[in-house]
């Protein structure tokens, strides 16, 4: 089979382990800046939450909480030396 890669595009759908919050995390290739020698990979995480919102809830604190499902599914998917680039 030939080893080249042309293209590829793969979609998760990953539920929170409480259930609260659901990531849709998209991988694919950046055509558009690959080289001979470099293959740009696109990682994106999606974090949603259904709510109904009243007037008396903080909806601050559920970005909080979207955001660090969204920091758990980033830092739990890079390498240590991918970790130090973004200290």
């Amino acid at each position: 089979m030939p080893q080249g890669l042309s293209d590829f595009f793969t979609q998760l759908v990953i539920p929170s382990t409480d259930g609260k919050c659901m990531a849709i995390i998209t991988e694919t290739i950046d055509n558009s800046r690959r080289t001979e020698h470099i293959l740009p990979l696109l990682f994106d995480i999606n974090v949603i939450k259904e709510v109904v919102f009243s007037a008396k809830e903080d909806f601050w604190l559920l970005f909080d909480e979207m955001h660090d499902y969204k920091n758990q599914i980033f830092f739990n998917s890079i390498t240590d030396k991918g970790r130090e680039l973004f200290r």
